[in-house]
């Protein structure tokens, strides 16, 4: 009897070990916990754009100098190039800005391992600024942080308070690298174009001297201008785009693995297509080429300031406005000037043209009947545009 009990109480023993041995292996780790970081003014300057992949925010001055938007996540694949755009608001005039953005590639709760600054910028003027960032082919596969922190004439720290500036931070969800497929086939001809959607990034491949890959997407009358990014390219390969009546509009043709950009601001909404081809027959059946298309409300630009020539230095104030905006720009000729202001959804709310003068050129726009809200304003002088965020708090 005694031998019984002993051999039930070994297996009771053995059995209980085992379920929580189990259920230990079950349990997820939990996420890592990141420092607290937040700028303590918003008075003179904050972040009011940030983009990249999916993740595409527009904002005003957040309580408390930071904005929690590790709910917003974008898919980035390990290895490959994106786009990253950005932009800040001075509210009572015109501050430089010192940006870093900070992911923590190893998915280790810091952002203190080498890369893992991923961005520094300085921004002069308040229009979008377009600059890449790649992941690491070895960054951590999974959901990790993105910090974007701006701060007022010092670079800002990963973690702590500083002074007058902003940070938001978001989730990027790391995939793994090695997704590569011909899934998009057959789409060798206009006509089979597969659909793709904008601000997602597309691996695939040219795999033979004959291939060509052929992609449709839409751009949409709130966010109209197109940015295509070609990027991590295995041989020579070419991009064209095409506008929604067939015509070849942009081509990007350098020579060797060196990536291709299109940007086509316009005001034509419909179905564009893009090939994607190799040079002389160039093509690879083992590596990827990355193709991502994006669309904005506002002009894409190579440099970070648009001038386009004649008009150039816009600053408003005072921004936010209540019932006049005074706009300050420099004009280097005598022709007349068209101001036209739309809101977030692209409708034209405002519009006034008035006499030109060589120089300093100073006009106002009636903003007390609009509603609250974050509109874009356009000064056009001949073929030359210039445009700017402003935002309306009655």
């Amino acid at each position: 009897m005694k031998t019984i009990s002993n051999s039930l109480f070994l297996l009771i023993m053995l059995l209980f070990t085992s379920t929580i041995i189990g259920l230990a292996s079950n349990t997820a780790a939990p996420p890592p916990v990141y420092c607290l970081s937040n700028g303590n003014s918003q008075y003179w300057e904050y972040i009011d754009y940030v983009a990249i992949g999916t993740i595409s925010r527009i904002s005003g001055p957040e309580t408390g100098g930071y904005f929690d938007g590790s709910a917003m996540s974008t898919d980035l694949v390990a290895g490959s190039t994106y786009t990253f755009s950005f932009s800040h608001a001075n509210p009572h005039g015109g501050y430089v800005e010192n940006w870093t953005v900070y992911i923590d590639w190893n998915a280790d709760g810091d952002f203190d391992d080498t890369g893992e600054k991923a961005l520094i910028a300085v921004t002069y003027t308040s229009v979008n600024y377009n600059y890449s960032i790649t992941v690491p082919a070895t960054a951590s596969i999974g959901a990790t942080r993105m910090r974007v922190s701006m701060r007022f004439y010092n670079y800002p720290p990963p973690c702590g308070t500083f002074s007058q500036g902003e940070v938001e931070d978001y989730t990027l969800n790391i995939l793994s690298g090695n997704l590569c497929s011909e899934s998009f086939e057959p789409n060798n001809t206009k006509g089979t174009a597969n659909a793709i959607t904008a601000n997602s990034p597309v691996l695939s491949q040219i795999s033979s001297a004959t291939d060509v890959d052929w992609y449709s997407f839409y751009n949409t009358a709130v966010a109209p201008n197109i940015k295509v990014d070609l990027t991590n390219l295995p041989a020579n390969f070419d991009l064209r785009l095409f506008d929604p009546s067939g015509v070849n509009v942009m081509t990007a043709k350098h020579s060797g693995t060196i990536y291709e950009t299109i940007l086509y601001n316009t005001a034509a909404v419909g179905k564009y297509k893009i090939k994607v081809n190799g040079r002389n027959g160039a093509f690879s059946n083992t590596l990827c080429y990355t193709l991502q298309t994006n669309i904005s409300d506002v002009p894409f630009r190579l440099s970070p300031v648009e001038t386009n020539g004649s008009i150039s230095e816009m600053s408003l104030y005072p921004n936010p406005a209540s019932g006049e905006l005074t706009i300050h720009f420099i004009n280097d000729n005598e022709l007349p000037f068209t101001i036209s202001v739309m809101n977030m959804l692209g409708e034209l709310v405002y519009t006034k043209t008035e006499s030109g003068l060589t120089g300093n050129s100073t006009a106002t726009v009636d903003v007390s009947r609009m509603p609250d809200g974050i509109y874009l304003i356009m000064v056009k002088c001949g073929a030359q545009t210039i445009t700017n965020k402003f935002m309306v708090a009655q």
